[in-house]
This record gives C-alpha cells, sequence and structure tokens, in this order.
C-alpha cells in the first residue's frame, strides 16, 4: 500500500446529484488582505485553494485572527516561525460582516463522508481543490459558498463566499487595522511562539514574543 493517500480524485460526473447541506452563517467573520487592496474582492486568479476560472469569483474569510493569520502564512511558519516587519505593515485585517439570508454548503465533519470526500478537499492540493470548488459553483443547489475546517487546526473555521450578486448584497465592512495594530495580534504570536523579523537585527523579535535565533 502506498504510504501517502494521494491527490483526491476530481469530482465525479453524478457530483450535481449529491446532496448538499446548506447552513446559514455567522454574521462576523475576518478577511486579511494587502493593503494595497480593498476588503471585498472575489478573485479568479487560481492562485489560493478556491479561486478557479469558473463562473464566479472566490473570497475567503475565517473566524479569527488567528485562523486566517495561519490560512495566509502557515505554509511560511512552518519553515521560519517569523513574519517580515514589511508583512505585519502592509497586510490589513478586516472585519467582514455577513447578513442573514446566504446559504453555505457545509463540507465539515461528515458532510465529507456523503460528498463521497475527504479532509484532502480543504488539506491537499489546490487544484484539485479548485476543482471542486467550480463544482460547488454550479451545483444545482446554488450554495452561496463553502464552510470549511482549517487545515492547520481542526477547531477553527474558513468561509469562502462567491460572487453571487445575493452575496454581494450581504456582506458589508466593519473594523480595519494594519495586521500589527490588531487587539489580538500579539497574543497569537506568543501563543504559537511566533516572532517578528528586523531588518537591523540577526534575530528575530516578537514584540514580547521573546528573541528566537
Amino acid at each position: 500500500m502506498p504510504d501517502t493517500p494521494g491527490n483526491l480524485p476530481p469530482p465525479a460526473t453524478d457530483f450535481a446529484r449529491r446532496p448538499l447541506v446548506l447552513i446559514e452563517p455567522n454574521s462576523d467573520w475576518v478577511r486579511i488582505h494587502h493593503k494595497t487592496f480593498g476588503a471585498i474582492h472575489f478573485s479568479r486568479a487560481e492562485k489560493s485553494r478556491w479561486d478557479c476560472n469558473g463562473p464566479y469569483g472566490a473570497m475567503c474569510v475565517g473566524d479569527s485572527l488567528e485562523t486566517i493569520l495561519f490560512e495566509r502564512f502557515g505554509d511560511q511558519f512552518y519553515h521560519s516561525r517569523a513574519l517580515s516587519r514589511a508583512e505585519t505593515e502592509n497586510y490589513t485585517i478586516t472585519e467582514i460582516k455577513v447578513r442573514s439570508g446566504l446559504r453555505i454548503a457545509d463540507i465539515r465533519g461528515d458532510n465529507l463522508v456523503d460528498l463521497h470526500v475527504d479532509a484532502r478537499l480543504f488539506a491537499g492540493s489546490h487544484a484539485t481543490a479548485r476543482l471542486y470548488s467550480q463544482a460547488f459553483m454550479q451545483h444545482p443547489a446554488e450554495p452561496d459558498g463553502l464552510l470549511y475546517n482549517s487545515r492547520h487546526s481542526l477547531s477553527r473555521t474558513n468561509l469562502v463566499l462567491f460572487d453571487r450578486d445575493r452575496v454581494k448584497a450581504a456582506v458589508r465592512t466593519g473594523a480595519r487595522w494594519a495586521l500589527k495594530d490588531h487587539p489580538d495580534f500579539m497574543q497569537v504570536l506568543k501563543r504559537h511562539r511566533i516572532g517578528i523579523l528586523t531588518t537591523t537585527s540577526a534575530g528575530l523579535r516578537g514584540g514580547g514574543v521573546g528573541r528566537r535565533g
């Protein structure tokens, strides 16, 4: 038997006939984005997990600063366990408010089994996930997005929203901070022993996290 399960197979030909569990999402979310871009942006650039070149763009938010920080920088943390000073200044955190009425496909827990998929959907190949993203966008149930576990922590939740008219009408921005100024930022760094790389020292500093060599 192989040591690893390999990539998730692409969506089956009968995927459109598989029932979706549709729920209304919570109202409060958080988004991380570069300061040169607005918070509300539905991408088709095929640079992340869900933004396929499909019928709709996709926008990802998380249930907390910790969740979205690892979504954006998690792979980087495996290697350096640090953020650069520029990253803390150039990335922005924006609260995203979602009004009631949206119908989101819940792909957490046992709902994966009913769709004949597994955790590789949100933890494996981005290229394969984009195929599923397009399949969800085209599903007859017309979900407005996907609710899924963070691959870095199964206790945390991400929400990807599709660029439908009713979604754009339901989404609003709230408070906004530079990443370094978010009230939970230093606490998250300390909890996960993440430092801030400065240009004036060979060490890593975390503003209370401690120096790391």
